[in-house]
């Protein structure tokens, strides 16, 4: 059932906003956590912050969208810019990506369910 009930603004935040937490920190970056399996078991939503060279590696497959900045994705075999706006997929067979950025680059990940 839908509750129109009204709310101030604040609870509005305490009760329904994620809050990002630490997954992993590298001297280049971090990766946040922000919505985790706590919230929904049917898919997860990270966010890496780069600030020089960042390197991913997952057991899974995942697509990224850059919100911010201006960087590289970089595999075995290749090196793509990124910049605010693009979407890239990394599939199940890509282990490690490394991603660079001469400033900030942040990028939001999905993954699929566990």
């Amino acid at each position: 059932m839908i509750n129109f009930e009204k709310l101030p603004v604040d609870e509005v935040r305490e009760r329904y906003f994620c809050i990002p937490h630490l997954f992993e920190q590298q001297k280049g970056g971090r990766e946040e956590v922000l919505i985790g399996l706590e919230s929904t078991p049917c898919f997860t939503v990270h966010r890496l912050v780069i600030t020089d060279e960042f390197i991913k590696r997952s057991r899974s497959f995942y697509v990224g969208i850059v919100t911010n900045g201006e960087g590289f994705v970089k595999t075995r075999n290749e090196q793509q810019l990124l910049k605010q706006g693009d979407r890239f997929f990394v599939p199940y067979s890509q282990k490690e990506v490394t991603f660079t950025s001469a400033d900030k680059l942040e990028i939001v990940l999905i993954f699929p369910p566990e």
